[in-house]
């Protein structure tokens, strides 16, 4: 008999050990409460081993979570990364556009460009056909010469 309790004594300091100095087995043992928002954000369910979760569950979901924030934060910088590079380059091309536009402005605009010699021609040319008058040219009350008046 005593060879049975030094058995049951042993396995049972054995058990108590594990049950108590063991840290996952203490946390498998804990009830915790789990964020349904922590699951869907980590991609990960709560393994339910006992009939409630437990601690070991809630610090296994909140390293995925750091995990997936980790990959959110990744793919936001490489996201702004592209955007600051594609901002970049569109700024430039405008900025191109813009130089080669105002290039054309200045040729064609100036007083030496071609609105600017061409406006003044056209409106001296203009005026003058409004005002000054030809040969051959009537106003509507004058008669022309070569009618002749036959009574």
């Amino acid at each position: 008999m005593k060879k049975w309790h030094r058995l049951l004594t042993v396995i049972a300091t054995i058990l108590l050990s594990i049950l108590f100095g063991c840290s996952a087995m203490m946390d498998a043992c804990t009830p915790c409460e789990i964020e349904p928002e922590a699951c869907e954000y980590s991609g990960q369910a709560p393994k339910k081993y006992l009939p409630f979760t437990s601690l070991l569950d809630s610090k296994r979901i909140s390293a995925h979570v750091d995990y997936a924030n980790q990959q959110n934060q990744t793919s936001y910088r490489r996201m702004a990364e592209d955007d600051d590079s594609t901002h970049g380059f569109l700024t430039g091309r405008a900025t191109f556009h813009e130089q080669q536009a105002f290039e054309f402005q200045q040729s064609v605009f100036t007083p030496n460009g071609l609105i600017g010699l061409l406006l003044p021609t056209l409106f001296g040319g203009t005026l003058g056909a409004l005002l000054i008058k030809r040969p051959g040219d009537t106003n509507g009350n004058e008669k022309p010469n070569n009618v002749s008046t036959s009574n």
